[in-house]
C-alpha cells in the first residue's frame, strides 16, 4: 500500500512557481487563507483502498486523501467528466477545514442559491466528487496542508530510509533441520 504511494507520489510531475520580484505579500494573511488545491490522480493501494492525490494548484505540496473503492470510482468519473451533474443549486467551492489526530479529514461546501450563500458540512471524498461535477475549485487549509502535505523531497527521504532500513535487516533463512 505505501509503495504504490509513494510511486504515485514519486511519479506525478512538479512545477515550481517562483514569486514575483517585490510582491508584498502579508505572512498573517497569507496563513489564514486556503490554498487551492486540483485532483492530480486516483491510486489503487488494493484491498478497497485507494488514495485521491490533491495537488497545490500553484505548487508542490501533495496531500493523499484515503479513500474506498466506491468513492475513487465516483471522483474517476467526475475526473473523466462523464459523472452525473449534481441538482441542487450553484457548488461555489468545497474547503477541506481539518484533519483529526486519525488522519481523518473534514470539509464544507459553500453553496448558493440566487443571492444566498450557504455552507454545509460534507464528507471530503463526497466534496471532491461535486467539485469535480461542478467544475468547483478545491481549497485545503493552510494548517491541513501542514499535517498532510508532502513534498517530493518528503517522498525522497521516505523512500531513502526503507532503503536504508531494509539493507539492515538479517535475511531469513528456512531450515528444516529444527
Amino acid at each position: 500500500m505505501l509503495r504504490a504511494l509513494w510511486v504515485a507520489l514519486s511519479a506525478a510531475s512538479m512545477v515550481l512557481i517562483p514569486v514575483a520580484a517585490g510582491r508584498h505579500v502579508d505572512a498573517a494573511r497569507a496563513q489564514t487563507v486556503p490554498v487551492e488545491m486540483v485532483v492530480e490522480s486516483v491510486v489503487d493501494l488494493g484491498a478497497n483502498r485507494h488514495a485521491v492525490l490533491l495537488r497545490e494548484k500553484n505548487g508542490v505540496v501533495r496531500m493523499p486523501i484515503f479513500v474506498d473503492a466506491d468513492d475513487a470510482l465516483t471522483i474517476r468519473a467526475g475526473m473523466r467528466g462523464s459523472a452525473p451533474k449534481w441538482p441542487g443549486g450553484h457548488l461555489a467551492r468545497v474547503c477541506i477545514d481539518a484533519i483529526s489526530v486519525a488522519h481523518a479529514y473534514s470539509g464544507h461546501l459553500l453553496l448558493r442559491d440566487g443571492d444566498r450563500t450557504i455552507q454545509r458540512d460534507a464528507r471530503t471524498s463526497d466534496a471532491i466528487a461535486l467539485a469535480l461535477q461542478e467544475h468547483a475549485p478545491i481549497y485545503a487549509a493552510r494548517k491541513v496542508i501542514a499535517v498532510a502535505g508532502v513534498t517530493q523531497a518528503d517522498v525522497q527521504k521516505t523512500h531513502e530510509e526503507i532503503v536504508r532500513s531494509a539493507s539492515t535487516v538479517a535475511p531469513v533463512v528456512e531450515s528444516r533441520d529444527l
